[in-house]
């Protein structure tokens, strides 16, 4: 470890490696429905493919549209409740568009689908846009890393989640795969709130050798 480096303690290690989890389970939530949403919208809930395509898509606009307005009123003290509002809003609003399976089709259905996948893309642009400052103050000096792990939880997410997803609608069904990644993702936060931090961590720049030895050679004026 270099001397610019920084001793972690154990809860801000924990608190990096959820908030970590919290973005490879975001990633999880926007992709797991790829395989096998359309054909259960179409043949079961009677929808169209633009209903389906707008209902897919929709969390995209949101994420885009909170991840680029966020950071404009978003302060580091307010950086933790964004993250944590977002991981909440992300996993209830997934747990609800599991829960809507067991109800009726039809127009009301697709838009209970879109008011779900939209709050849930505004969760994710909260997190992900609140995320990566929130970790990167817990540890400043390993903020190159951070930043990079984030980037791959959140591309591990998204290339897990099919798979995953599908198989757990094989075994149990439609809302299974919404309502176990909602509640882990919960869990997680839970976690995270009392984890993290209230406070960004300071990072303090050591003293280089040249400003010691001026500090050093300074005279001292003695009050007679």
């Amino acid at each position: 470890m270099s001397a610019s480096e920084e001793h972690l303690s154990l809860t801000v290690k924990i608190s990096i490696v959820v908030s970590l989890l919290l973005f490879v389970s975001e990633g999880i939530n926007y992709s797991q429905l790829a395989p096998f949403f359309p054909n259960e919208a179409e043949l079961n809930k009677g929808l169209s493919e633009f209903l389906v395509g707008a209902i897919t898509c929709c969390f995209d606009f949101a994420n885009l549209f909170l991840t680029a307005c966020l950071p404009l009123i978003a302060t580091p003290q307010l950086n933790k409740f964004f993250f944590i509002a977002g991981a909440t809003f992300g996993a209830v609003s997934n747990i609800c568009f599991g829960v809507l399976g067991k109800g009726p089709g039809g127009s009301r259905y697709a838009v209970m689908c879109l008011f779900s996948r939209i709050t849930m893309g505004m969760g994710a642009g909260m997190l992900w846009s609140t995320g990566i400052p929130a970790i990167v103050s817990m540890a400043p000096a390993y903020a190159g890393r951070l930043t990079s792990l984030i980037e791959s939880g959140v591309g591990l997410g998204v290339a897990i989640g099919p798979p995953i997803g599908s198989l757990v609608y094989s075994l149990g069904g439609y809302m299974y795969p919404f309502v176990i990644s909602g509640s882990i993702e919960i869990v997680l936060v839970v976690i995270a709130v009392i984890a993290m931090p209230t406070r960004p961590a300071r990072s303090e720049k050591p003293r280089s050798t040249e400003e010691n030895e001026q500090h050093e050679e300074l005279p001292k004026n003695d009050d007679k």
